[in-house]
C-alpha cells in the first residue's frame, strides 16, 4: 500500500522485436498494466533506446528477420556483458517453438528470466505475467516516499558533482532530467523495504560521485542513518572490490562501516553504509568548524592511530622510485586540464614566478604548474591508504570517534598520502574564504616551512604569529597531521620529510582544479605549491 499521496511509479519496458503487429499488441497489453512502454524494430534501434533511457523490462525477439538465433545471441550476449541490461528484467521470445537445449543454455548464462513461445501467446495472460515477473523478480519500490531535506534543489544539487561515462552531469544539459530520475530509481531499489527515505545531501569526494545520508522508515519504524555513496556503475563496482580488498577486517577501533545493500540502474550504481551503532555523525569539515582544537587532535589520533592503524602498520619496504608520476598519475593531472583550470583562475599572472593580485605586498613565488611535469625520484614506503580523505569521507559520531567512507580510491601507494592531502584539504578548501585573506594564508605558508624539528614528543616545533583563530586552528591542525606522518613515514626525530613535500605540492596544485571552491583557497593551492616548489629546489 503507497503512503497518502505517493504516486505508485510505473515499470518502463522495451520491446525489440522487428514484429510491427507483436510490438503494437504486446505493448497495448502492457500499457494496460500500467507500464510505460517503448520499442524498436531492430537492434541498432534497440541498443540507442537502451542507452538513453532507464529501463526495467526488455522483451527481446531471438527469431527476429528469420536469421539464426545465434546472431541474436551474441547480441543479447554482447548487452549483458557491457552491463547495459543489467538493471532490467529480461524476457525472450521466440517464433521457433520448442527451442534446443543449448538455447536454453545460453538463457541461463545470460540470466533470462522469462522464455516465452510466440506461438502460445495469450493476450489474456501475458500482461498478468509480465506484471508478476517484476513485482516478484525485481526489488523496487515503487511507492517509496522520496524527500529531501530542503526539498527539490537539493535533490539537483547532488547532482551536480556526478561524472557519468567520463562527463560531468549539468544542470543545464538535455541529460539532467533523466539522470534525475534514474537516481530515484536507484533510491527505489537501495531502499525496497523503505516506505519512506529522507535524504540530506553530504559533502562530496573528488571521484565525481554523490554522498547523502539517508534516514529511512521502514514498517513504521524510523531507522538509523546510513550514508548512500551513487555515481558511475563501472566506479561503485570499483569501490565495492576496493572495499572488499582493502577494508574488511582491516579498519579498526570497532569504526568500520559495513555494506548494508547495492544497487543499479542502466548508467547509476549505489551503495549502502551502515555505521553500526552511530545514530548521529557529521562530516569533519562541518566538526571541524566549530571543534576545539583538543578535539580536532583527539579526531585525528583515532583517525590514523585506530581506524586506519592497521594500513600504516602492515610490513613495509623502502622503495626507489618516481613520486612525482605517482602523484601526477593519482590526481589524472596532465598538461591540458591543468592548463584549462589554470586558464580560470584570471587572478594570477606570471611565468616562471607569479604575481598575486589579492596579496598586499608583490612576492616572488615559484609557478608550480609547469613542475607539475617534473621527476622526482625518492626513497620512501608504501601502504595500503584511502586515497580521498577529504572533509566528507571522514564522518564524526557523538563520541568523537571516526568513520570513513568512499573507498574508491583506496590502494596500495605513498605512506604519507592521506595525511598530505588532509593537510593541505584542511588548509586550502576546510579554512573557509571569509575566514583568512590570502596574505593570512600566505603566512601561514611561510610559518610552515620554518618547521624543521620536533620536539621529545615528535610534535614539530613552530609557531605563527596571528590573532586570527581559524589560521591558528588551521597552523595547529597543520602540526599535529605532520607529527603522526612523521610516525608513519619512519622519520622519528625530524620532521623534514621531502615526499611529503612532493605530496603536499601535487595536492595544493591540484586545488585550482575543484571547480567548486572560491578563487583564494584556489590562490591558495597554488601559492603553497609554488613555496613548496622552492623549498624542494625545483
Amino acid at each position: 500500500m503507497a503512503p497518502d499521496g505517493v504516486n505508485i511509479r510505473p515499470y518502463r519496458a522495451l520491446i525489440l522485436d522487428d514484429d510491427e503487429r507483436f510490438r503494437r499488441l504486446a505493448g497495448d497489453i502492457l500499457r494496460v498494466k500500467g507500464f510505460v512502454v517503448d520499442t524498436a524494430k531492430d537492434p541498432s534501434e534497440g541498443v540507442a533506446r537502451i542507452d538513453s533511457q532507464n529501463f526495467h523490462l526488455l522483451i527481446f525477439d531471438i527469431s527476429m528477420g528469420g536469421r539464426g538465433n545465434r546472431d541474436w545471441l551474441d547480441l543479447l550476449g554482447k548487452l549483458r556483458s557491457e552491463g547495459k541490461i543489467d538493471s532490467c528484467l529480461v524476457v525472450v521470445v521466440s517464433n521457433y517453438g520448442e527451442l534446443p537445449e543449448y538455447l536454453h543454455e545460453s538463457f541461463h548464462d545470460f540470466h533470462v528470466d522469462e522464455v516465452m513461445d510466440k506461438s502460445r501467446f495469450h493476450i489474456e495472460s501475458f500482461g498478468e505475467r509480465m506484471r508478476q515477473l517484476a513485482e516478484t523478480k525485481m526489488k523496487l519500490n515503487r511507492s517509496l516516499l522520496v524527500a529531501w531535506t530542503h526539498g527539490p534543489r537539493e535533490a539537483s544539487a547532488a547532482l551536480f558533482n556526478l561524472k557519468v561515462a567520463g562527463k560531468r552531469v549539468r544542470p543545464d544539459s538535455k541529460d539532467f532530467a533523466r539522470f534525475q530520475e534514474e537516481l530515484e530509481d536507484l533510491f527505489c531499489r537501495l531502499f525496497w523495504k523503505a516506505e519512506s527515505i529522507l535524504i540530506s545531501k553530504l559533502p562530496g569526494g573528488r571521484s565525481g560521485a554523490g554522498v547523502v545520508k539517508v534516514q529511512p522508515v521502514v514498517r513504521g519504524v524510523a531507522h538509523g542513518p546510513v550514508v548512500v555513496k551513487f555515481g558511475d556503475v563501472a566506479d561503485i563496482e570499483t569501490e565495492h572490490t576496493n572495499y572488499d580488498e582493502y577494508v574488511v577486517g582491516m579498519l579498526g577501533g570497532n569504526r568500520s562501516p559495513s555494506i548494508a545493500a547495492t544497487a543499479r540502474t542502466r548508467f547509476l550504481g549505489g551503495i549502502v553504509y551502515s555505521l553500526l551503532g552511530a545514530e548521529e555523525f557529521e562530516p569533519f569539515a562541518s566538526f571541524y568548524a566549530s571543534a576545539s582544537q583538543d578535539d580536532v587532535r583527539q579526531v585525528l589520533d583515532h583517525l590514523f592511530l585506530s581506524t586506519c592503524a592497521r594500513w600504516y602498520a602492515a610490513p613495509m619496504s623502502a622503495e626507489v622510485y618516481d613520486l612525482a608520476e605517482e602523484y601526477r598519475t593519482w590526481l589524472r593531472m596532465t598538461p591540458t586540464n591543468l592548463e584549462t583550470a589554470w586558464k580560470e583562475l584570471k587572478t594570477v599572472q606570471g611565468g616562471t614566478t607569479l604575481k598575486f593580485q589579492s596579496l598586499s605586498s608583490p612576492v616572488a613565488i615559484k609557478n608550480p604548474i609547469p613542475l607539475a611535469e617534473s621527476p622526482f625520484i625518492t626513497q620512501t614506503y608504501r601502504c595500503i591508504t584511502h586515497g580521498d580523505l577529504n572533509g566528507g569521507n571522514i564522518l564524526i559520531d557523538p563520541d568523537r570517534k571516526t568513520w570513513l567512507i568512499d573507498f574508491f580510491r583506496t590502494g596500495h601507494g605513498h605512506v604519507l598520502r592521506d595525511h598530505a592531502f588532509l593537510d593541505v584539504y584542511t588548509r586550502c578548501a576546510i579554512l573557509g574564504p571569509g575566514e583568512a585573506t590570502l596574505d593570512e594564508r600566505l603566512q601561514l605558508e611561510q610559518a610552515l616551512l620554518q618547521l624543521r624539528r620536533t620536539d621529545a614528543k615528535g610534535v614539530p616545533v613552530g609557531q605563527l604569529q596571528s590573532d586570527n583563530p581559524s589560521l591558528q586552528q588551521a597552523f595547529e591542525t597543520s602540526l599535529h597531521l605532520r607529527s603522526i606522518a612523521a610516525k608513519h613515514g619512519h622519520h622519528r626525530t625530524s620532521i623534514d620529510m621531502p615526499d611529503y613535500d612532493v605530496a603536499s605540492m601535487f595536492y595544493a596544485t591540484n586545488m585550482i582544479r575543484f571547480y567548486h571552491m572560491a578563487t583564494v583557497q584556489k590562490e591558495h593551492g597554488v601559492l603553497a605549491a609554488g613555496l613548496l616548489a622552492e623549498r624542494l629546489g625545483l
